[in-house]
C-alpha cells in the first residue's frame, strides 16, 4: 500500500469513527420489553360531541340539504340592447317593482346591454 492509499484509509477510518457507521446501538433487553406508552386523548374543552360520542346520529343527506330542483333554480336574464325593465318583467311574469328591488336598481337608472338581472319568483 502506498503512502497516499494509507492516508486515504486513515481518513476513512477516522470519519467512520466520528460519524458512526450507520447502525444504531440498541439495547437487546429493551427491545424485548418495549411497549409504547398509551396515547392520551386530549380533553374536549368545547363540550361539543366528538365522533365517539353516542349523541351523534347519522342523518340522510336529503333531509339536511335543500338542493334546488329544476323548477326552483334561480333565473337570470342578460339584458339585450333596447330592452326595458318593464318588458323583461312582463316576459318573466313579475312586477317591475319586484324586479327592480331584487336587483337593487334605482328607478331612474337605465339598463345596460349585457347587464345580468336576477329574476325573482
Amino acid at each position: 500500500m502506498t503512502l497516499c492509499e494509507r492516508s486515504r484509509m486513515a481518513v476513512l477510518v477516522l470519519a467512520a469513527s466520528v460519524l458512526g457507521c450507520g447502525s444504531p446501538v440498541v439495547d437487546p433487553d429493551r427491545a424485548k420489553n418495549f411497549a409504547p406508552p398509551p396515547i392520551q386523548q386530549p380533553a374536549n374543552p368545547s363540550g361539543l360531541p366528538t365522533l365517539e360520542s353516542p349523541e351523534i346520529q347519522q342523518v340522510p343527506a336529503e333531509s339536511v340539504l335543500n338542493l334546488p330542483s329544476e323548477s326552483s333554480s334561480a333565473k337570470y336574464h342578460t339584458v339585450q340592447s333596447g330592452e326595458t325593465l318593464s318588458n323583461i318583467a312582463k316576459r318573466y311574469g313579475v312586477s317591475t317593482d319586484k324586479l327592480r328591488s331584487a336587483n337593487g336598481l334605482d328607478a331612474s337608472a337605465p339598463l345596460k346591454s349585457q347587464q345580468l338581472l336576477y329574476i325573482p319568483k
